[in-house]
C-alpha cells in the first residue's frame, strides 16, 4: 500500500512539473519567446530567435519619456507620461507612442492604425516589429520623425543602444528613403543632424517651443574641452537663442550677460553667474521655470556636472526669483522633463 502511495505521489509531482514545464514555454513574459513566437518571426537579423528575450527591466517602472514631433514637425519633444508600474515599461512606452500624443499642442510621429508586434531584445539591441501601417508616412522627413522617435523612446531604457526594425515580421531595410539596413544607433542627442565625430564633444541645449509650454533639446557638437569650458560654451549658446529660423524661442532674456562660471569639481556643481537683464521678465511662473529648468537640464546633461548654484546679479544678490524659486542653494536636474498627467485629461 506505501509503496503504491508513493508511486502516485511521485506520478503526480512529475506531472506537475512538466506543466510548470509547457507553461514556461508557451506563456509570455520576460523570458525567452514562446515556440509560436519563435516560428513566425521572418527576421533575418543574424541572430538566434532562441537567443532574443523581451524587453523588461529589473524593477518596476511608473513613468516614461515618449517623443513627439512639435507642430512644424521640425523638432522631436520628449515629455515625461505616467504608467501603471511595470517591469515591461518599454513596450509600454511605444503603445503610448503610437496612440499619439494626449494634447493637442504635440504632433504625431507614427501614421494611424500602426501597433506593435513585438518587442524584443538581445543584448544592446532592441527589434521593434511594427504592422504594416508604419508604411504610410507621407514622405522622408516623416519617416525620419517616425524612425527617430521610437528610436529615442526606446533607448531611453538602460542598456538599450540601437534598434534593428521590422514590418509584419520582415526585417525593414527602409523606408521612404530613409536607410535602415544595419539598424539605428541612438544619436548623441536628440534632433542631432550632424555626423558623428570622435574627436568632438556634443552639448544638448535647451531652449522652447514656440507656445513657450515645452522645453525642446537640441545638440550640437562642439571642440572636445574640459567640463567647465563645455559648461561655458553651453551657457554662451543659450544666451544667444536658438537656431535662426528654428520656430523655437529662448529661454533667457535677451541682453543677459555671463558674468562669471566656474566648476567646483568636488561637488560636480557649476557655479554660475547671470546679469540682472536675466529676471527682466518681471515675473510669470513659466518664464521663470523656463530660465531655471532651461540652465539645469542643459548643464547636468555634461558629463561631471549634477547640480548648478545660480546667482543673478545687477548691484545686489539675489537669493530669490521675482515667482519665488529659491536659488541660494544648488539646483539639481529635476525628476522629470516636460511631464503630462494625461490621466487628467
Amino acid at each position: 500500500m506505501k509503496m503504491g502511495k508513493s508511486k502516485e505521489k511521485i506520478n503526480s509531482m512529475l506531472i506537475f512539473l512538466a506543466l510548470l514545464m509547457v507553461m514556461f514555454l508557451f506563456t509570455p513574459g520576460c523570458g525567452v519567446q514562446t515556440r509560436q513566437e519563435v516560428k513566425s518571426d521572418k527576421s533575418d537579423s543574424g541572430t538566434s530567435q532562441q537567443q532574443k528575450r523581451s524587453l523588461c527591466l529589473d524593477n518596476k517602472q511608473s513613468q516614461v519619456v515618449v517623443y513627439f514631433a512639435n507642430d512644424s514637425g521640425q523638432y522631436l519633444i520628449p515629455v515625461t507620461l505616467p504608467i501603471t508600474p511595470t517591469e515591461k515599461a518599454a513596450e509600454v512606452a511605444i503603445q503610448k507612442l503610437l496612440a499619439g500624443p494626449p494634447v493637442k499642442n504635440l504632433q504625431p510621429t507614427i501614421p494611424a492604425g500602426t501597433k506593435l508586434r513585438k518587442l524584443l531584445r538581445y543584448e544592446s539591441i532592441a527589434y521593434i516589429d511594427l504592422t504594416g501601417e508604419i508604411e504610410n508616412v507621407s514622405g522622408k522627413n516623416e519617416a525620419k520623425n517616425a524612425l527617430e522617435s521610437l528610436l529615442l523612446t526606446v533607448t531611453e531604457f538602460p542598456g538599450i543602444n540601437n534598434v534593428i526594425f521590422l514590418v509584419e515580421g520582415e526585417k525593414l531595410d527602409n523606408l521612404k528613403g530613409v536607410s535602415v539596413k544595419d539598424g539605428m544607433i541612438r544619436p548623441p542627442g536628440p534632433n542631432y543632424d550632424g555626423a558623428i565625430n570622435t574627436s568632438k564633444a556634443y552639448l544638448t541645449l535647451y531652449f522652447t517651443d514656440k507656445n513657450a509650454m515645452y522645453l525642446v533639446p537640441v545638440t550640437t557638437s562642439v571642440p572636445e574641452g574640459s567640463t567647465e569650458i563645455l559648461a561655458r560654451t553651453a551657457v554662451v549658446k543659450l544666451l544667444k537663442g536658438p537656431p535662426p529660423d528654428s520656430g523655437l524661442g529662448r529661454t533667457i532674456w535677451p541682453g543677459t550677460a555671463l558674468r562669471s562660471l566656474k566648476l567646483e569639481e568636488e561637488e560636480n556643481r557649476v557655479v554660475l553667474e547671470l546679469s540682472g537683464e536675466a529676471i527682466a521678465y518681471g515675473g510669470g511662473h513659466t518664464a521663470e521655470s523656463l530660465l531655471v529648468n532651461s540652465l539645469v537640464f542643459t548643464l547636468t546633461e555634461i558629463p561631471g556636472i549634477s547640480s548648478v548654484q545660480l546667482s543673478i546679479t545687477n548691484g545686489n544678490e539675489r537669493k530669490t526669483l521675482p515667482e519665488g524659486t529659491d536659488i541660494a542653494l544648488p539646483l539639481k536636474r529635476p525628476k522629470y522633463l516636460n511631464y503630462i498627467n494625461d490621466r487628467n485629461i
